[in-house]
């Protein structure tokens, strides 16, 4: 049976992860998993350098985590980057949580290393595991998710690599046993004060009862998972190539053409949700097909707008953009590119019989807000005054 260091090069080179020509920055906790990263790491032969963070949330044991790494680092003959933050008073100022907070100054720090690194090639490496994605997806699952959420976690994004993907925590565990690794653990994976710990300590060990060989068969899923999302991303590359139509700095959408399309919900949704648009707001975009023309669904910068036949996607105050909304019968006057609409709310009827050329005359009972400005369109026509 093959060893982790070799399923680890094997990984490596498989997913063509990092050569030898990368520097890895390992971000090192000092739990079992990223001190194993390091040690698979020295071992193989790369050039690597940690990278630690003191949250400060666990008082003594923070700093004595730190003081490990350190320690790591000395024995291991390389460079350490140390950052402490204040996490608390982060998550109370951006009102986010302990959690959240945390993954958020750690990555952004990881990436000002990566940015102002003067290694060349230089690469972050985390060390989650496969427990890890399947705590990930059963948790997408449960929030609910598309193909993309089933495949986890990937072994690459950006400038980040996981190379130890491929490998339970028992078999890490065993690693460090057998090689006579030592690391700190942490007492907070043990309590259900997270989400991913609930998971990690109540869900999956009930479902291991039934299924004792979980941990396997998600494994083999995600491969098959992300063998599925590739034909997913090739057919509606392909599909919408073929449906929008790009004019100035709008999307257009046939409506007739894209319902009869396989899955026409998923593929407005792969045209949304890049924009900003929240799963719901992509239903509810859905629900156009059947709306009058110029009814709308926007997400903070975007809007989508039913026009006839047409969906048109725009980004909202654009200068370029060749639709506008009269949203009420109010007195106002709206930029339009090269002109100016003014609107003005008349209470009598005026002499409409020398009328300005410049002026429209339109009977407010005889409308239905909200209004859409466009361009002239081929195939447009009115009738002017007493013709």
């Amino acid at each position: 049976m093959k060893n982790l260091l070799q399923k680890f090069l094997e990984y490596v080179q498989m997913h063509q992860l990092f050569s030898r020509s990368n520097h890895l920055l390992l971000a090192v906790s000092g739990g079992v998993d990223s001190v194993v990263l390091a040690h698979l790491c020295k071992s193989a032969g790369y050039t690597f350098s940690l990278a630690h963070c003191n949250f400060k949330l666990r008082g003594a044991d923070s700093d004595a985590d730190e003081a490990f790494v350190r320690n790591l680092a000395a024995q291991l003959g390389v460079e350490l980057c140390v950052q402490h933050f204040d996490t608390n008073l982060t998550a109370v100022n951006e009102k986010i949580s302990i959690q959240e907070a945390a993954r958020k100054l750690r990555y952004n720090w990881f990436r000002e290393l990566i940015e102002s690194a003067t290694h060349p090639g230089q690469l972050l490496l985390t060390a989650h595991h496969a427990n890890d994605n399947a705590e990930t997806i059963l948790m997408q699952l449960s929030k609910g998710t598309g193909i993309r959420g089933l495949t986890g976690i990937p072994a690459k994004n950006e400038y980040i690599r996981r190379p130890l993907l491929f490998a339970s925590r028992k078999h890490i565990d065993q690693f460090a046993v057998e090689n006579d690794v030592h690391w700190r653990e942490d007492a907070s994976n043990y309590t259900d004060d997270y989400t991913r710990n609930h998971f990690r300590l109540h869900v999956i060990p009930e479902i291991e009862k039934v299924y004792p060989s979980f941990g396997q068969n998600m494994m083999h899923n995600v491969q098959r998972f992300e063998e599925a999302e590739q034909l997913y991303d090739y057919a509606v590359h392909n599909i919408l190539k073929k449906l929008l139509v790009y004019k100035d700095n709008e999307i257009h959408i046939p409506v007739a053409k894209w319902i009869k399309q396989p899955a026409p919900a998923a593929l407005l949704f792969e045209v949304l949700h890049p924009l900003g648009f929240s799963p719901d707001l992509c239903a509810e975009a859905c629900r156009l097909k059947d709306s009058d023309t110029g009814k709308y669904v926007q997400s903070g910068k975007y809007r989508i707008l039913k026009n006839r036949g047409w969906f048109i996607i725009s980004e909202l105050g654009n200068q370029q953009d060749n639709h506008f909304l009269i949203e009420e019968p109010v007195n106002k006057i709206i930029n339009l590119p090269g002109a100016q609409l003014k609107i003005t709310k008349l209470t009598t009827v005026p002499d409409i019989r020398n009328t300005d050329p410049q002026v429209g005359l339109l009977h407010l009972d005889a409308l239905k807000f909200p209004l859409l400005w466009r361009k002239v369109q081929p195939g447009d026509y009115f009738y002017p005054f007493q013709m």
